[in-house]
């Protein structure tokens, strides 16, 4: 005998039904028999060496027998009297359902294993031959139906697993489970995926079934046809034929419970609709020609249906759960999602011709076919001429007639036939600049040839592509320039050339101390003394980075600081510089600060002594005639902002051929008189020196940039409501469209860039913790005016704000030196004290410092301490009289260690790199006004490290200048403005 194992019996219990029992039985082979020793239980003594798979149908048909079935659906101590009382309701309702969900686990379980099973009718059959055991099969099989109409209709149903089929009349019939049904059909278990064994069942009993001639029609419309839906179904006399549909993909714009609008996918196959969720059954009709019924059958291409479903997430929709389609929108609201759908559509004609398309928008339609654009370009001498024109399908509409649409970012359009095209997005970038700045007439749209950017972006859709490998042709250096100018200014000189040649008005925007007068004075030269007598070359063609830095040409436009990425050195357009005679050019005018006028003059000497010049200033300057008359022997006139306001009568009625603005920041505010001036006055050419292009904010940019191009920012109101500092620092897009107008006209490059040998600057902040005695006295101010501003604060009090600013002050004085404001103050600064101390030390070196203050009164201090010590010094305020004389003092007088300079009159124009330490006394609010001041000793030319202090009373209002500095140095909240807001002066006196 061999030991126990675990077979699988089909028992019948009186009660519950069929049911499959686990049993141990030994093999006795020499009889070749299975002898049955025990039901499997878990508390059977071979329990512990079945297999995993083994324990759980033990487990499983254990949950089935008499005890727990009764501890789980009775509350009887007794099984028999369980077995007793268990109604068939109860049994039919709750115990039969569990026992057959129990039953399909474990027939799995055992098909899976291939375990023998044994049909055991009675309970006293205790031995089985393997010969006797039930064919386990493993495939699902399937109901097979077959109709046939002759005299009668009638059917009958075989059972089908593979390619056999199994006749079920007078068989063995032992149902395991109902739905779907695993039963045992005369020698073998069947399971199905999709059939109840109650339509098996009649079939056991009888060979067919007769259905009534007057039932016949309806039969067939409801029975049959749901058999041929369902099952195999074959027919004899009645007609079961297989539909071969074309399908169609039809999309449908529409909109969902939320009101967006969606697109919803069907496919339709013949009459026949399916949505995207149904699942792929098989599909019956009913066909009826001459009275007689048929069915049609067919299966839907599942294949098909998922590519064009892929299509769609393919071309950018997103899938939603309901099963329609939309667009990855950023907005919640209907009409973005709608233009946006609609937009789609219009631009994915070739993907949509796979589909159908249909609108159910009620009275709504729109276009959905092709938009296209055409447009040309005349190219005039001053000005461009775009036509253009909207093709929707056959539609042509004059785009001049889109502007306003364009301008106010409307989508929706409506064409002559009533329905709504919704225009491209890209339209929108693409075209708004050259609604903006263009005269629009009925056909086209002009741009004056500043604008060639605009016109470039309208004409193609984009920028053109930086050109790498494209150097950048010169033309020569005026030989007569008696210096030698290094590779950056070089260029700068050629850039200069090209405005000038093209009539384009241009800002050389370098830093402080790379020689823009230098550069200026080279054009000059060129115009007025030794023109070219070659053709030049393309002067600013674009050129890829490895190029720009072999010439010396570093990125251009770095007119934000570090908040703004510089873009790339941007030449377009290119003309060449032809040959021109220069003896009857008009003379130029170059108009200054009245500070920087003998530094003009000094340079034109050194580097061009050839080129006469007149300095029209001071009481003396000659008026009418002899104006006249000086100016036709001149080719330079040097004046001042202050003379153009008052000679402006005089001046306005000559026309220059250059008008040079240096430090052009002076005319930064529109409203002002100086901007109004120098907008009368009259020249071929028009040029820009300033170090800040934007010191304050981007009004300073406008102003600058329509007096070299007027009308290229459009007008004034329009720009502010179009460009705020916010945006231009925080939004690529919106900075993009600013540069892509300018960055032409704006050359500017940085000290770090063109000059790596540039000594490098250090910078110290120096922290002064005030003596009891002046926190005092600045504690007691502060205290005073917080209550008394605050209390009495008006936004719309102008009287308030010069009064806080002027509250501000004080404070100021109070942090630099109590004695400032406050005469009879005998006690110490901790600020003087550590700047003497600083000053000390750098004496002992043998150093030389600069002094800034924005107070002169503040500077005369440390001058009485000097003057006690006997220490020299030069002196330069707005009331020096001498300013070349101080200047020269300092650089030359090894005994003149320190200069003092007040920030607004030594903030410009001065060339001061004999000094290597630069002391800043007290903080400005603009931090690039300190910059210029730095800048007088850490230019071109310096040779040695320069170290900056600045110098900050801990505990006041200078700590929160300081911070404000930082804030204000993003172009974003950089606005000097005539005014502080209420939260920046309660933020300040905090």
């Amino acid at each position: 005998m061999n030991s126990e194992s675990l077979i699988i019996t089909l028992v019948l219990h009186p009660n519950f039904g069929y049911m499959l029992q686990p049993v141990f039985a030994s093999f006795d082979e020499e009889a070749e028999v299975y002898r049955i020793v025990e039901v499997a239980r878990p508390t059977s003594t071979s329990f512990q060496k079945l297999r995993k798979e083994e324990q759980q149908i033990v487990r499983l048909a254990t949950s089935c027998s008499d005890r727990e079935l009764m501890r789980s659906f009775s509350r009887e101590k007794s099984e028999a009297t369980f077995l007793q009382k268990i109604s068939p309701k109860d049994i039919e309702l709750y115990i039969r359902p569990f026992i057959e969900k129990k039953q399909g686990e474990l027939a799995a379980i055992v098909r899976k294993m291939d375990m023998p099973l044994f049909s055991r009718e009675k309970i006293s059959i205790r031995d089985l031959r393997p010969s006797q055991a039930l064919e386990v099969l493993k495939g699902p099989s399937e109901m097979v139906f077959h109709f046939s109409q002759s005299e009668t209709f009638t059917y009958n149903v075989a059972v089908r697993n593979g390619s056999e089929d199994v006749t079920l009349y007078e068989q063995f019939f032992a149902p395991l489970a109902a739905d779907p049904a695993i039963v045992v059909i005369g020698r073998q278990l069947h399971y199905f995926n999709d059939v109840d064994e109650k339509k098996l069942r009649p079939f056991f009993k009888k060979k067919q079934i007769e259905v009534p001639a007057r039932s016949i029609p309806d039969y067939i419309r409801t029975f049959v046809l749901q058999c041929v839906k369902s099952y195999e179904v074959t027919g004899e006399g009645i007609s079961i034929f297989p539909l071969h549909y074309q399908p169609t993909a039809v999309l449908t714009l529409e909109t969902d419970f939320n009101l967006l609008p969606v697109l919803s996918l069907q496919f339709h196959y013949g009459s026949h609709r399916f949505s995207i969720d149904r699942p792929y059954t098989k599909v019956a009709e009913m066909v009826e020609e001459g009275g007689v019924l048929s069915i049609g059958w067919f299966f839907r291409d599942e294949a098909w249906e998922r590519a064009h479903v892929s299509m769609l997430g393919k071309g950018g929709l997103i899938k939603l759960s309901s099963g329609q389609f939309s667009i990855a929108a950023e907005s919640n609201s209907a009409e973005d999602n709608s233009t946006g759908l609609i937009e789609w559509i219009n631009r994915n004609g070739e993907l949509l011709k796979h589909f159908e398309l249909k609108q159910s928008l009620g009275k709504l339609v729109y276009f959905t076919g092709e938009i296209n654009l055409q447009v040309d370009v005349s190219d005039k001498n001053d000005w461009f001429d775009l036509h253009c024109i909207a093709c929707f399908d056959d539609i042509r509409i004059p785009f001049a007639q889109l502007k306003e649409h364009i301008l106010n970012g409307r989508r929706e359009y409506v064409l002559p036939d009533g329905r709504i095209a919704v225009l491209p997005s890209v339209w929108f970038s693409r075209f708004d600049e050259m609604f903006r700045f263009g005269k629009v007439s009925s056909n086209s749209i002009r741009l004056q040839n500043t604008h060639f950017r605009v016109k470039e972006l309208a004409e193609n859709g984009s920028f053109s592509e930086v050109k790498t490998g494209e150097r950048l042709l010169s033309v020569d250096l005026p030989p007569s320039l008696n210096a030698t100018l290094r590779p950056y200014q070089e260029n700068g000189f050629r850039w200069l050339a090209y405005l000038q040649e093209n009539g384009f008005g241009g800002c050389l925007a370098d830093d402080m101390g790379l020689g823009k007068t230098l550069q200026t004075i080279t054009l000059l030269l060129y115009l007025y003394v030794d023109r070219s007598e070659t053709d030049g070359g393309s002067m600013l063609s674009q050129m890829s980075e490895e190029t720009r830095k072999e010439n010396g040409i570093p990125r251009q436009l770095s007119l934000f600081d570090d908040f703004v990425e510089a873009t790339a050195y941007n030449g377009e357009k290119v003309g060449t510089i032809q040959p021109r005679m220069n003896k009857n050019l008009p003379p130029t005018l170059i108009v200054m600060p009245t500070s920087l006028i003998h530094n003009w003059l000094n340079e034109m000497a050194k580097f061009a002594p050839q080129l006469k010049v007149y300095a029209h200033y001071g009481s003396n300057r000659l008026q009418g005639d002899h104006f006249r008359r000086k100016i036709n022997r001149c080719q330079v006139i040097l004046t001042s902002y202050g003379v153009v306001r008052q000679d402006i009568d005089l001046l306005s009625h000559y026309h220059f051929h250059y008008l040079v603005l240096d430090e052009s920041q002076y005319i930064k505010n529109p409203e002002s008189k100086i901007f109004e001036c120098v907008k009368q006055l009259h020249s071929t050419g028009k040029l820009a020196l300033t170090g800040t292009p934007i010191e304050n904010s981007l009004s300073d940019l406008w102003s600058q940039m329509d007096f070299l191009n007027e009308g290229i920012l459009g007008k004034r109101r329009a720009f502010k409501a179009r460009f705020n500092e916010r945006d231009v620092i925080n939004e690529e897009e919106s900075r993009l469209k600013l540069l892509r107008i300018i960055d032409p006209f704006i050359l500017r490059r940085t000290k770090e860039e063109v000059a790596p040998e540039l000594p490098p600057l250090t910078e110290e902040t120096v922290y002064c913790e005030m003596e009891e005695e002046q926190a005092l006295c600045y504690n007691e101010e502060k205290s005073k005016i917080r209550n008394v501003l605050l209390e009495q604060w008006s936004e719309a009090d102008k009287s308030y704000t010069a009064a806080a600013l002027s509250s501000l002050t004080r404070l100021r004085l109070l942090s630099n030196h109590p004695a400032i404001s406050l005469p009879g103050y005998d006690g110490s600064s901790a600020k003087f004290d550590q700047v003497i101390s600083q000053a000390e030390t750098i004496f002992a070196g043998e150093h030389k410092v600069l002094i800034f203050s924005s107070f002169v009164k503040h500077l005369q201090l440390f001058a009485e301490y000097f003057d006690r010590c006997g220490w020299r010094y030069a002196w330069l305020t707005g009331s020096t009289t001498d300013r070349q004389g101080e200047i020269d003092k300092f650089n030359t007088d090894d005994d003149v260690r320190a200069f003092f300079i007040s920030l607004k009159a030594g903030g410009t124009g001065l060339n001061l790199t004999a000094a290597d330490y630069v002391f800043i006394l007290d903080p400005w609010w603009n931090p690039a006004a300190e910059m210029q001041a730095v800048s007088r000793a850490h230019r071109i030319g310096q040779e040695r490290n320069v170290t900056l202090y600045r110098f900050i009373t801990k505990d006041t209002v200078e700590e929160k200048i300081q911070r404000l500095q930082h804030y204000k140095s993003s172009l974003s909240d950089a606005l000097i403005k005539s005014q502080l807001s209420v939260e920046e002066i309660k933020e300040l006196l905090e």
